[in-house]
C-alpha cells in the first residue's frame, strides 16, 4: 500500500526515524508495527483480518475516515483516496491524516 500524508506533523510522527529513535517505546512500537503491515499489504483487505488494528470505517462527523488501532484507545485516521467505501480491496492509497483517541 502506499501511504500518504495529510501534513507535516502526521509526516514527522508516523517517519521511521522518529519511530525507530523511540524504539522501546510501547508507543512508537505500535507505529512501527502498523507502518510496517501497510507497507507490505497490497491493500486494506489485508489489514482487515488483522484484529491487532481493529480496521473501521468510523462514523457521524468521521464517517471518511478509517480507523486502526495503535495502543490503548490510540487510533491512526486516514482517508483512503482509491476505491469505493466497504470496498476493502479497492483501496490501495490511504492518507494518514492524525492519530488520536476519539473515544
Amino acid at each position: 500500500m502506499e501511504v500518504q500524508f495529510a501534513n507535516a506533523k502526521i509526516r514527522k510522527e508516523l517517519s521511521s526515524a522518529t519511530v525507530e529513535a523511540g524504539r522501546g517505546n510501547s508507543k512508537f512500537d505500535a507505529i512501527r508495527r502498523l507502518m510496517g503491515s501497510l507497507k507490505s499489504a497490497k491493500s486494506l483487505a489485508d489489514i482487515l483480518p488483522l484484529k491487532q488494528y481493529d480496521l473501521h470505517w468510523l462514523q457521524g462527523n468521521l464517517k471518511q475516515f478509517v480507523a486502526m488501532r495503535l495502543d490503548g484507545g490510540r487510533r491512526l485516521l486516514s482517508v483512503p483516496v482509491d476505491g469505493e467505501r466497504g470496498e476493502w480491496a479497492s483501496h490501495t492509497i490511504i492518507r494518514a491524516h492524525k492519530i488520536d483517541d476519539y473515544h
